[in-house]
């Protein structure tokens, strides 16, 4: 899941090019890309892992 910058598009093959670019072996590039307009957070500002995996289930 990532929360791209405002006026950006980001396909799943762009992401994989670019992260390979970065060093990343094979095995560990994401086979599905949701992305989201802001990231859930708790009461005390942390990402909300648990509303994440709902939305990802």
């Amino acid at each position: 899941m990532i929360v791209p910058v405002p006026g950006a598009a980001v396909t799943l093959r762009a992401l994989k090019t670019y992260l390979r670019g970065r060093g990343l072996a094979r095995f560990m590039l994401p086979d599905l890309l949701t992305v989201l307009d802001e990231l859930p957070l708790t009461s005390v500002g942390k990402i909300d892992k648990r509303e994440l995996r709902r939305r990802l289930g």
